[in-house]
């Protein structure tokens, strides 16, 4: 009986995951009086991590437009220039801030996420690539990977304090592309679940 319920709540963190892009991509229609904002410019990573510690970590549900959406408003992926706007967002705010600053320096950020149980351990990141080296931005804190460590490795290493990792996805804030979807640590998933949306 607990491998069934293991079983369905991999399955459920797959869905989650796949189901907030397109969630998110409802939500947004409240956010485009946002979209005028314009990003600060940043010439470092560091530039980027400074600007990031200007973000103050909020509750998704705690940022609904209204007091009606806020059952509603949950893991809500925002654009970019919201969060740089309003100056607060949870993880996912912080991540997609930072690969938006990130294409600046001519780098690509991702959004990883990852679902863990308890799911007040989740968390999500931006993830990036630099001289061949893994690098994160931990909300605001820049975190280099050693030489030779692998996506997996980074997913590892967010699960620390967690009783297990439930799913896991790594995707394109730019075009909402999921690059890497997975049950459990490495679990396949039908590769129709790795939809593209336009954002």
């Amino acid at each position: 009986m607990k491998n069934v319920w293991k079983y369905i709540c991999s399955w459920w963190g797959v869905a989650y995951l796949w189901g907030r892009i397109y969630y998110s991509h409802v939500l947004r229609m409240f956010e485009f009086q946002y979209l005028g904002t314009v990003l600060p410019i940043v010439k470092s990573l560091e530039e980027v991590e400074l600007r990031l510690s200007q973000i103050t970590w909020t509750q998704d549900r705690k940022l609904a437009p209204f007091i009606w959406l806020r059952r509603l408003w949950w893991d809500c992926i925002s654009f970019p220039q919201t969060v740089w706007a309003r100056k607060r967002d949870d993880c996912d705010g912080f991540a997609v801030l930072a690969c938006a600053l990130l294409a600046q320096l001519g780098l690509k950020g991702y959004l990883l996420s990852v679902l863990l149980s308890p799911r007040s351990k989740s968390h999500a990141v931006c993830y990036f690539t630099y001289s061949g080296r893994i690098y994160i931005y931990n909300n605001s804190r820049l975190v280099r990977f050693e030489l030779g460590s692998t996506l997996v490795d980074v997913v590892d290493e967010l699960a620390i304090g967690a009783d297990k990792i439930v799913a896991w996805s790594l995707e394109d804030p730019d075009t909402g592309e999921i690059l890497r979807l997975h049950r459990g640590r490495q679990g396949a998933v039908p590769e129709i679940l790795k939809r593209r949306i336009k954002t």
